[in-house]
């Protein structure tokens, strides 16, 4: 796989997760899968959003903090290059 879409995102900006929660829906040419929380946090800000445009792999496409209040730090954060 070299590239991606997110076909949906099941949590929002903001929004708190639990391990195991499932973050986003992720499709490739051969498959769509779940991406899978691995540990409990917080989303402060997505970067990718859901549509047709193509993701390379390791592009990032959301921002994760522990603490809900370090989320606000990342509002208007914009991905550089």
């Amino acid at each position: 796989m070299e590239a991606g879409t997110i076909a949906r995102w099941n949590k929002s900006e903001g929004e708190p997760f639990a391990a195991g929660d499932i973050l986003c829906e992720v499709e490739t040419d051969k498959a769509t899968v779940d991406f899978e929380a691995q540990d409990d946090g917080v989303i402060a800000r997505i970067l990718a959003e859901a549509g047709p445009d193509e993701i390379p792999c390791g592009e990032p496409i959301m921002i994760t903090v522990e603490d809900e209040g370090d989320a606000g730090a990342f509002g208007d954060y914009v991905v550089e290059g």
